[in-house]
């Protein structure tokens, strides 16, 4: 079979796709086997869209959720605001999460 290189995504099509989405897929790439003992949230906020996305680690299983934290879920450790265009051109690798804190585009609160 031949091998399936992938291609470049156009930064155009990276801007429209839901942030829920890129989320749903973070989600899918937790390494289980590192994560079992964790039990930690973060939280992503994007003012310029009104939303907020929960992240949270419970023993090797990734759980997202959009808006207000579920009953049981840990302070979180870092609560990470930025521009949703900035997250995904980030999540996409389309931009270094260095060169955005450098810039100022990402404000870190917690550790």
């Amino acid at each position: 079979m031949p091998e399936i290189k992938p291609g470049k995504i156009n930064p155009e099509m990276a801007l429209g796709l839901p942030l829920s989405q890129l989320f749903a897929v973070m989600a899918t790439r937790l390494d289980t086997e590192s994560s079992m003992d964790v039990h930690e949230s973060v939280h992503f906020v994007f003012p310029d869209e009104g939303k907020r996305f929960i992240v949270t680690v419970r023993r090797g299983v990734a759980e997202v959720i959009e808006g207000e934290p579920l009953p049981g879920t840990p302070e979180p450790i870092a609560v990470l605001t930025m521009d949703s265009k900035t997250y995904r051109k980030m999540a996409l690798k389309l931009v270094s999460p260095l060169s955005v804190v450098a810039c100022g585009g990402l404000d870190v609160a917690g550790s």
